[in-house]
């Protein structure tokens, strides 16, 4: 009877060995192809985002202010002290844009400038606003006085008056605003409006009270400051 020696290429024990060894060298391919696969999306994708200093994910849309309309009464230019006495009464329109969380409004003011003369400046109260494309009115009243001016500034407002009927001013809102989603705060900003050449028209006999022409007046983002998204979101 003929002996069967496993070194045999011939036997069935050599042939399953072989099959075993392709087998084991298929695998050991398929691994490594996998592995350069992981390290490939690893390089691409993985790592630019980890080096990112915060993923922005909720970013607050910039709100949209216009000035619904504006009027002065007691407006009265005091030669002793020399100053711009006014009473304001400022209704203002705000739109913001956010499909999630909500937006508090705080450290608010609105100022009021002739020139590079500021002629009002007050608080605003705070308040937040909802998400889904919210729309907020809101009205700012307060009685103001300018910083001493000069006699050439009173005869260059009285003159315009006199002549033109109308003073134009400038006003500027400031607010800083923080958005909540999901019971943390995200993102935060210092939101600078100024709403230029808003033409005042003294319609009236006693030259005290004034209105805004042209109504609404739609004002312009000049904050420098970018939207800033909080350093956690990355793990969120």
């Amino acid at each position: 009877m003929m002996k069967v020696h496993p070194t045999d290429p011939n036997t069935p024990v050599a042939i399953a060995n072989t099959s075993k060894k392709s087998f084991s060298r298929w695998r050991i391919g398929l691994m490594f192809i996998a592995t350069e696969l992981v390290l490939v999306f690893i390089m691409f994708f993985v790592v630019p985002k980890a080096c990112q200093p915060y993923v922005r994910r909720h970013i607050t849309t910039i709100p949209k202010l216009q000035i619904d309309s504006l009027t002065a009464s007691n407006f009265t230019l005091s030669s002793r002290p020399n100053q711009i006495f006014v009473n304001w009464n400022v209704k203002i329109n705000l739109e913001t844009k956010n499909s999630h969380g909500y937006l508090s409004f705080s450290n608010m003011t609105a100022s009021i400038f002739y020139n590079v003369l500021q002629a009002g400046l007050t608080d605003v109260i705070p308040f937040d606003v909802a998400a889904l494309n919210s729309t907020t009115h809101f009205d700012v009243n307060f009685s103001g006085s300018s910083v001493l001016i000069t006699d050439s500034i009173i005869n260059d407002i009285n003159g315009r008056i006199a002549a033109e009927g109308t003073l134009t001013i400038d006003v500027k809102f400031e607010a800083f605003i923080k958005k909540s989603y999901k019971g943390r705060w995200t993102d935060d900003f210092l939101l600078k409006m100024d709403c230029q050449d808003i033409k005042l028209y003294f319609g009236y006999s006693e030259k005290s009270r004034a209105q805004m022409l042209n109504p609404p007046h739609k004002c312009k983002y000049v904050g420098d400051d970018e939207v800033h998204a909080m350093p956690y979101l990355a793990h969120m």
